[in-house]
Formats: C-alpha cells, structure tokens, sequence
C-alpha cells in the first residue's frame, strides 16, 4: 500500500511492456567507485533494460573498468566523450541513446536500493506521472554508513507543482534542498518537448532542467521512500565543481522568463532561492579564505559583497559566543 497525498492506493507490479528502465551514469574519473553505482543498478528487483555509463573524457580508467563490466552483463553499455564537458553535456549523450520508457538518473559516486526502480516506475505508472521524484539516504563512504533521509520519510506519494519544488530547492530550510534529488523521466515526454540538461553551467543544471519539465507541464510526484543513497561530499569522491554563484546567476535568469514574469509568487521564491545560494556561496568562500589566512580576500569580499559581509559578522559573533562560554 501507498499513499498519494494522504489517501492510501493499492500498490501494483508494473506491467512489463510499460516498465522499461534505463539508468544512466555520467562517469568522470570515477574509476574506484564505478562498481558500486553499476552493481546497484543491476541489482533491482525490476531489472533495468540497461545501464547507460557515459565516460565524460576521463583521465583515469573509467573506460576500463565500465567495458570489464559489460562483459559480465551485456546490458551495461559504454558511450565514450573525447574530452571532459561536464554532466549536463555527458547525459544528454546517453539521452541520446537510451532506449528505456523511463530514464533514471544516477550518478557515478552514489547507489541506488534494490526496490528502487519497481517502487519508482509502479508509482509512475499508477499515477501517469512525467517525472518520478524520491526522497535519499546520505551515505558516508568512509565509515560505510547509511545516514539519516534527506527529507521527511513515509509511505505516500505526493504530487508536486513548481512552487513546491522551488520553495523546497533550497539551502536553509528544514530538510534537504530538493536540487538533490535525482528525477526518473518518462523519455517519451522529453521527446515530445525536446527538452536536454542545459549545458551551460556544470553544477545545479538537475534544478534547471526540473523546471523546464515543470513548465512543460510534467506531472511529478514524490515518493517520500528513500531509494537513492547520496554520497556525502566530505568523502572526497564527488567530481563535480560546485559553483554557487554560477547556480544562483543561472536562477536569476529564470525571473525573466516568460513561464516567471506575470507570476508573483512563484517570482519570490525563486528570488528566496537566489539569495540562499548567495548566502552559502559566501559563508563557503570564507571557510576557504579562513583556512587560507586570506584576510585580503576576506576584506574586499565584505567591501563588495552583501552576503561576504554578513558571512564576515556571523562568524565573528560565533567566535564571540565560544570565547565568552
């Protein structure tokens, strides 16, 4: 039994003629940690028609390690990229390509649990949703441990609308920004409005495409059990530059589009989110100019920067509070 916004639903098995999945990978020098997103893929209760692992021109041996895996099992496939373009640029390459109904995203330092996919696609196709959204478990690589969900975790289902993505994608609110939740898509809905990762930043591109599909009028929903296992960053294993300013310029384009300009509400959260992304990218760049003992970069950053600034004070406070205790 599940549950779609409070009401319960009897749960089905997918029908197999509707249920095909691929997984696909964007893998940058992911060498050391390939086999464990693979094996988790190909370890599901519904058997995915394929894993898609896009080498996004890697230094390492990615390319080894993903053609010893397919000669194990012949549905891991290999898509090579000559040079590194980041991974809106390597999964648009398996989009491509993929031959699944449904597409599932995931990334080449995480895993997946066994019942991930059934209880994804069943969710889907019971409730004709575009685009099948689930909560995640944080995963600490070092110590092998499965951490707390992400968001808050039941058994239901729930529908979500754009301002619900947007006010939930978010650093600074009461559970985990919403930006980390990897999507599976119906492809042919992607087909049908043409829509790929933007290639024009390298991290955050997962909330812009979200809200391309949103526009687009995607039914999503939410499953709130977790199936993703996120990898924490302080493990070291992540490829990924984290760009916060990129992240938070690229939202604020958003406010001039033509789905944002007549829509107050939806103008404020977007707006909310601009200023959380700014807020973090600054309290991040002092941490690193701290560690550095860059106090010149620390001073013209609170000189220039609203957010500097107020990073600069609370820090200087906290630091208040320790000495008085």
């Amino acid at each position: 039994m599940i549950r779609l916004n409070g009401r319960d639903i009897a749960a089905e098995r997918p029908k197999s003629e509707s249920c095909s999945v691929t997984v696909l990978i964007a893998a940058y020098n992911a060498a050391p940690f390939l086999h464990r997103a693979v094996g988790s893929a190909l370890d599901q209760t519904l058997a995915p028609l394929e894993v898609l692992i896009v080498d996004d021109g890697s230094t390492d041996n990615t390319a080894e390690v993903a053609v010893d895996i397919g000669q194990r099992d012949p549905r891991v496939r290999l898509i090579r990229l000559q040079r590194n373009g980041g991974p809106a640029v390597a999964r648009n390459a398996g989009l491509q390509v993929a031959r699944g109904s449904w597409i599932a995203v995931l990334d080449a330092d995480d895993a997946i649990v066994p019942e991930r996919l059934e209880r994804l696609v069943r969710a889907g196709s019971r409730f004709g949703a575009d685009v099948v959204l689930d909560n995640f478990c944080w995963y600490d690589s070092r110590t092998d441990a499965i951490g707390p969900p992400g968001i808050p975790a039941s058994d239901a289902v729930d529908t979500v609308d754009r301002y619900e993505f947007v006010m939930r994608a978010r650093p600074y609110t009461n559970q985990a920004d919403w930006g980390l939740l990897q999507p599976m898509f119906r492809r042919g809905f992607l087909e049908q409005h043409g829509l790929t990762y933007p290639t024009s930043c390298r991290h955050g591109e997962d909330f812009l495409l979200m809200m391309d599909l949103l526009f687009a009028g995607a039914a999503t929903i939410l499953v709130r059990s977790p199936g993703y296992l996120y990898t924490t960053r302080n493990a070291g294993l992540s490829r990924t530059v984290v760009d916060y300013d990129t992240m938070a310029k690229m939202t604020a384009n958003l406010l001039r589009a033509r789905q944002v300009s007549a829509d107050k509400r939806l103008k404020c959260l977007l707006r909310a989110r601009v200023n959380a992304l700014r807020r973090l990218s600054a309290e991040r760049k002092l941490q690193s100019f701290v560690s550095a003992h860059d106090y010149r970069k620390i001073g013209r950053g609170v000189l220039a920067d609203y957010w500097m600034a107020r990073a600069v004070l609370g820090f200087g406070l906290r630091k208040v509070r320790s000495f008085l205790r």
